[in-house]
């Protein structure tokens, strides 16, 4: 017997989230959304920055995806919100999703709007610090890169990180290395322990992987980037 239910899956390191529907006949599958912009925002700061709670359990296919459009419409002019249509259309898509059409571009534009009224200046650098363009906006900037999702870059530019291989910032002035010596220095372990690199300062290590570093060295996911880091001094237990 299939169980529907609906789900709600938050970024844990920005707080952007995906709504959706799901149908399966076992609860624990596995299953972590399937949205574009939601996947490559997992391919990005990695699964266990991720976390999923259900929302609701529907006795058919047709009451799910009545709930899942129901808990998606509120949202779709959040910038935060990954979901990039209302949804309810089943597998279908296209001309043949009930979306297509008015209701689905007047949704669209609104989000286009508001991340423009909202939007600031965003610099891109190479990682040695060059200056490549400035963007009018992250969400244009990631378009140029060929990404849907601007939160990665977003993310980035706060905090004078990197993000698609580039460094990110909302100041024209490039991101400099703190002097060596000037923070902890700080251990990137393979996930079965082995050294890779040891980082002079956070700073240093954030600047060539991303923000998510800090996360894992406050005890908050288990990896970030597909590795461990710890302080010099500590060790992998």
């Amino acid at each position: 017997m299939k169980i529907h239910y609906t789900y709600r899956i938050t970024n844990l390191i920005n707080g952007m989230f995906y709504i959706g529907k799901h149908s399966t006949e076992k609860i624990d599958d596995g299953y972590l959304g399937s949205g574009k912009a939601l996947r490559m925002a997992i391919g990005e700061f990695g699964e266990d920055n991720f976390r999923k709670e259900i929302l609701g359990f529907y006795n058919s296919e047709e009451d799910v995806l009545i709930a899942e459009r129901a808990a998606i419409e509120p949202h779709l002019e959040n910038v935060a919100c990954y979901n990039l249509a209302p949804g309810g259309g089943g597998h279908l898509s296209g001309r043949d999703h009930p979306s297509f059409g008015k209701r689905w571009k007047q949704g669209h534009e609104s989000r286009e709007k508001a991340k423009d009224r909202n939007a600031k200046p965003v610099y891109q650098f190479m990682k040695d610090g060059t200056l490549i363009e400035m963007h009018v906006s992250c969400t244009k900037a990631a378009h140029s890169l060929g990404y849907i999702s601007h939160s990665n870059i977003a993310y980035a530019a706060r905090n004078n990180a990197a993000a698609y291989g580039f460094l990110w910032s909302y100041n024209a002035r490039s991101p400099k290395k703190k002097p060596h010596g000037s923070g902890k220095r700080i251990t990137q372990f393979s996930k079965d322990g082995s050294i890779i690199k040891t980082f002079d300062s956070v700073s240093d290590a954030i600047r060539e992987y991303g923000a998510g570093v800090r996360n894992n060295l406050l005890g908050k996911n288990k990896t970030a980037y597909g590795f461990i880091w710890r302080y010099e001094e500590k060790k992998i237990t």
